[in-house]
């Protein structure tokens, strides 16, 4: 299969962050296309290289692309993003939307990929992504999906005090994050 430039961008973005839902990729990856993303993701499934499922918010539905499999992720150099019990489909798209909202910053990675450097500097509750920003400050990237407490919030706000901290959260989360000095919220 020939890959376009634009795939191969939507590709090394999908491995850095898992998941891509169809509406960035249209405006990031495939904007210059008269009809978006759709064709071009669609071509990529039938190759064999993605697969869809599908996002549900309490308002709306929408399709997230991953890799179709563990060994195309790593022949890419991502890994497939970790769903379960606490961390669901929701979740991990939330921790990839914050990445294009904060302008695809070039370190940016996800809890999986972190070195031991990064493990040591977050102690024993990781942030969901980090980054460096411009000024070279570590940033540390969280994802509510709506449910945490504000017992949870605090908790981990206050465990990485002294960190710059970008959360992400819908607009309708039980438990609203403030914005303080070093805590930049993100609403979806």
């Amino acid at each position: 299969m020939r890959l376009l430039q634009a795939d191969r961008v939507f590709l090394r973005d999908l491995s850095r962050v898992g998941l891509i839902d169809a509406g960035t990729a249209s405006r990031v990856h495939y904007g210059h296309l008269k009809n978006g993303a759709a064709r071009s993701l669609a071509r990529l499934e039938r190759a064999g290289l993605i697969t869809t499922s599908t996002v549900r918010t309490q308002n709306e539905r929408f399709q997230v692309w991953s890799f179709a499999s563990r060994e195309i992720a790593q022949a890419w150099g991502g890994v497939l993003p970790v769903m379960g019990a606490t961390r669901s489909v929701f979740h991990e798209w939330l921790v990839a939307k914050l990445y294009f909202e904060l302008g695809c910053p070039a370190d940016y990675r996800v809890a999986s990929a972190f070195s031991s450097i990064d493990m040591k500097l977050c102690g024993s509750m990781r942030p969901d992504a980090m980054y460096t920003s411009g000024e070279g400050e570590v940033v540390f990237v969280e994802a509510d999906s709506g449910h945490y407490t504000r017992a949870q919030i605090r908790a981990k706000m206050g465990r990485w005090q002294g960190m710059k901290q970008i959360w992400g959260q819908p607009v309708n989360a039980s438990a609203p994050i403030p914005s303080l000095d070093n805590i930049d919220v993100i609403r979806v």
